[in-house]
């Protein structure tokens, strides 16, 4: 027994009794906190249950329910209200014999009329109370009212009638401190037993990890196998490829030069023609002037027409210096194409060495009719120039 006030009807402005333990609940005028018991030997986890109990001779009806709620076992243990809800008190109640009152189970409000937490008003200050019916829990509270509220199940302000008001906790086997989080000493072997299981089922994972890491091992080592061959295979096809590398390189070799030779012979070819039809109009221009110079002879008798003659060749030898610098110049680029042949030659010339080379030293033969080849052209070119 925690608290425990017989007050009757017209005993107004009774001060409450804080922090003395009552010792009659049919007659008592005092409550405590469990904080407060025994120098604060007891914790929040010795508390399993609080019991409401009061009367009113207002209406009559009878309040009587615990709760294991844990704000609650809190309530009763410090006597703070933060933190203070209605699902505190609706749900996780046990009406016990006689309880015909609407609360707890209609609490729709909770909050307490005190500014700040004061632990001696935590079970006395309308802790829980159902605002929409004007029923309350309170003893002696509201001190704006002078402390007139004595109601059970009830609302009224002043002292008509006669009340008792009784909370009980109900103490459980002491926990130690090391195990201050389980409030239910079955809940820990429960914990254990499934850790127990827990750890039958990591056991077995283990075991199966083993048989899959053997399996692992296993096809690792059939894989080493079967990369070894692999490797051989590899090697061989190696050898194979090398040599077919080699007849690749001297075919692709031969018709590299093959095209060379052809585009040079093309470009000599068409040099030589432009040369040909240069000539060619160099002559037809002197035969030309040829016919001017008689022209000029046959006309000497008329001056105006040999004058007239004169600037026509004048004209007609301007033309003819003109084609002079322009076979000049086709002469100029006769010579390029030459030097472009020579280098054309050395080129052609670096290659075969190259391939005799290559040939040399992979084991082959070299390329002698292809230099005695490239040496008919050669001369052939070089005589059409």
């Amino acid at each position: 027994l925690t608290l425990a006030y017989k007050r009757t009807a017209g005993d107004d402005f009774l001060p409450l009794v804080f922090d003395t333990i009552p010792t009659d609940p049919a007659a008592g005028f005092s409550h405590v906190n469990v904080n407060t018991i025994d120098a604060g030997g007891y914790s929040l986890f010795d508390i399993t249950d609080v019991r409401f109990y009061c009367t009113s001779s207002r209406t009559n009806r009878v309040m009587n329910f615990k709760t294991s709620n844990d704000f609650v076992r809190s309530l009763a243990f410090n006597g703070d209200q933060t933190g203070n809800a209605p699902s505190e008190w609706t749900t996780g109640f046990t009406a016990l014999t006689g309880h015909d009152a609407s609360l707890p189970g209609t609490t729709s409000n909770s909050n307490p009329t005190v500014p700040v937490p004061v632990p001696s008003l935590g079970l006395t200050e309308l802790p829980f109370r159902d605002s929409v019916q004007n029923r309350f829990w309170a003893i002696g509270a509201d001190a704006a009212q002078g402390g007139l509220r004595w109601e059970c199940d009830d609302f009224f302000i002043g002292g008509d009638a006669n009340t008792v008001h009784q909370v009980y906790v109900r103490m459980g086997t002491p926990v130690p401190q090391c195990l201050a989080t389980c409030s239910d000493l079955a809940e820990l072997d429960a914990s254990v037993t499934q850790q127990g299981t827990d750890l039958d089922a990591v056991e077995a994972t283990v075991t199966q990890q083993g048989n899959d890491l053997d399996a692992v091992e296993a096809t690792v080592q059939q894989q080493g196998v079967d990369l070894a061959e692999l490797s051989a295979t590899v090697m061989q096809q190696g050898v194979v490829e090398v040599t077919s590398c080699a007849e690749v390189f001297e075919e692709v070799l031969s018709k590299l030069i093959n095209t060379t030779q052809h585009a040079v012979e093309a470009t000599v070819m068409q040099q030589g023609n432009d040369l040909d039809a240069v000539e060619a109009t160099i002559t037809q221009q002197g035969s030309y002037l040829g016919a001017i110079n008689a022209t000029v002879t046959q006309q000497g008798n008329d001056l105006g027409v040999v004058q007239q003659q004169a600037v026509d060749l004048a004209i007609l030898e301007s033309t003819v210096d003109q084609l002079n610098t322009t076979v000049l110049q086709q002469a100029g680029d006769l010579a390029s194409l030459e030097s472009t042949v020579d280098q054309l030659n050395t080129t052609v010339q670096a290659l075969l060495d190259a391939l005799d080379a290559y040939k040399s030293k992979s084991g082959g033969s070299g390329s002698k009719s292809t230099k005695k080849g490239w040496g008919r052209r050669h001369r052939r070119l070089m005589s059409r120039q």
